[in-house]
């Protein structure tokens, strides 16, 4: 008799074991399946599971039977068949042509091929029949994976593509993803069909949770494990979500730092539910993006924003940004009125971008404003989200997650290249430019060292001089006249303004 199928035996047992009959081998069920299939491999075919028998009083089961696919034979729904055959000939007959009905293909042939176990008194299984020819072709080894039974997505691979799902990846490009990392198609394990019906019992399985609540408890789960979170929820009479806000700690640390300057877009309806994605965008001192907070909301009316801001306000301690760039919407436009009154609005650069051409003239011309103009690039395009009209929101919650993660891995690299590097110049090393070198980012580095070459070719006359100001021309050499700006300089107190306000705006 065959031994126990035991997982210390698996490394006995060579391929023309597993090969000839199994009758007589004995295991716990999920065991003699994996013998069995293991059977299937070599030999070419594909199982599945059919019948068993429980006790009447137990529900224990008593006996289990595994089987060829090709097992039996499909039932032809002649019902069916002719209600089809009756629609396609209507529908043929409106639009003047005809059509044959979709045919499905016949994958039974009555194969008698199968294995049956039967529990004993040790509580352990044994393989008691076991029928071993079948009555159709075998698959080649070359074409097995093609098999429905060797066709996997084991717990490890579904952690992979749902991981790929939550990013934003496309089905076809995570299967395409997933086959270059093999080597092969054939190596990954399933096909692309398998693939697609995986994915989409993912997203069934997010609706069938609730979309919605699912964020919501995704929020109330790390508001319990982190005492610096921090999130609202907005529900109507319905007691239906309708908005909610949510930042993480290091989200304020960030705004606390650099939160003079706020971007706030609304420009994402990349959800099923047409809900706005608000996210509070800020720059640091890399001139990377930080993420200080996001939303969703329901519409974009005046009351919506005030709620949104003055919960942004409130999880930001009271501190409100200096500047605030935003869309040029009316209804936001009336709510930082009224939450941030201080505040300065500017316009995002992609609507600035759209009205450049009758707004600036020729300063669209001047590559130095065109170089300042973007640093206040729109989150629009700097997010990147890879959401679209069919996204949930929580896959969009994933993909905001993963978006924050790429941003704070890039500061830790900048970060850490600045610890270990100082920038090169190519002007000496010495006064201005050396403590410039000192005390700001690789990055911002590079644009002093860029504004400093500029001031090499600037002409500078005193244009005035009114008591304790005194007032420049300020004009590079190659530019035409209408290019020059103004500077006033008071001594007394170590101030300077320019016509062109920078300093005031950028530092």
């Amino acid at each position: 008799m065959p031994p126990d199928c035991s997982k210390d035996i698996w490394n006995n047992l060579t391929e023309d074991d597993i090969r000839g009959p199994l009758t007589g081998y004995t295991g716990i069920v999920d065991e003699l399946h994996e013998l069995y299939d293991k059977h299937s491999i070599l030999l070419g075919f594909s199982i599945r599971k059919n019948t068993l028998r429980r006790d009447q009083k137990t529900g224990e089961i008593k006996e289990r039977y595994f089987c060829c696919s090709k097992e039996g034979k499909r039932k032809e729904n002649t019902k069916n068949t002719k209600k089809e055959e009756a629609t396609v000939s209507s529908e043929s007959k409106q639009k003047g042509q005809s059509k044959n009905p979709r045919q499905q293909n016949l994958t039974r042939t009555g194969c008698n091929a199968s294995i049956r176990l039967k529990l004993q008194k040790d509580g352990k299984f044994i393989v008691f029949h076991h029928v071993i020819e079948h009555n159709h072709d075998l698959t080649r080894e070359s074409l097995q994976n093609f098999e429905r039974s060797q066709r996997k997505i084991d717990e490890e691979k579904g952690k992979v593509i749902e991981g790929l799902t939550l990013s934003g990846i496309t089905p076809a490009d995570s299967y395409r993803y997933m086959c270059n990392e093999a080597g092969d198609a054939r190596v990954v394990g399933h096909t692309l069909v398998d693939h697609m019906n995986f994915t989409s019992r993912l997203k069934m399985k997010r609706l069938e949770e609730k979309d919605t609540q699912a964020v919501v408890n995704m929020l109330i789960k790390r508001g319990e494990e982190d005492p610096t979170f921090y999130f609202r929820v907005k529900v109507n009479e319905a007691n239906q979500v309708i908005s909610m806000f949510w930042r993480d700690g290091m989200m304020q640390e960030d705004y606390d730092v650099y939160g003079d300057v706020c971007v706030f877009d609304t420009t994402f309806r990349t959800n099923k539910y047409n809900l706005v994605c608000a996210p509070f965008v800020g720059v640091n001192n890399h001139w990377s993006n930080v993420m200080f907070g996001c939303a969703f909301i329901a519409d974009e009316k005046t009351h919506t924003f005030v709620w949104l801001l003055e919960t942004f306000l409130e999880s930001m301690g009271g501190k409100a940004p200096i500047t605030i760039f935003t869309d040029q919407d009316q209804a936001m436009e009336n709510a930082i009125e009224q939450v941030f009154p201080n505040t300065r609005q500017r316009l995002c650069l992609w609507y600035l971008q759209k009205n450049a051409v009758s707004r600036f003239g020729d300063l669209k011309a001047d590559n130095t404003f065109k170089d300042t103009f973007k640093k206040s690039e729109s989150t629009n395009n700097a997010i990147g989200f890879k959401g679209n009209k069919s996204t949930s929101l929580t896959e969009f919650f994933h993909i905001f997650g993963a978006t924050v993660d790429r941003w704070r891995y890039q500061e830790d690299q900048n970060e850490y290249d600045c610890g270990n590097a100082l920038p090169k110049s190519d002007f000496p090393m010495v006064g201005m430019i050396k403590h410039a070198a000192n005390v700001y980012t690789l990055t911002l580095f590079r644009d002093f060292e860029k504004q400093f070459k500029y001031a090499m070719g600037c002409i500078s006359n005193v244009n005035y001089i009114n008591g304790n100001f005194f007032g420049y021309k300020v004009q590079h050499e190659s530019w035409p006249e209408h290019t020059a700006h103004y500077v006033a300089f008071d001594p007394t107190t170590n101030s300077i303004k320019c016509t062109c306000r920078n300093f005031e705006e950028s530092g």
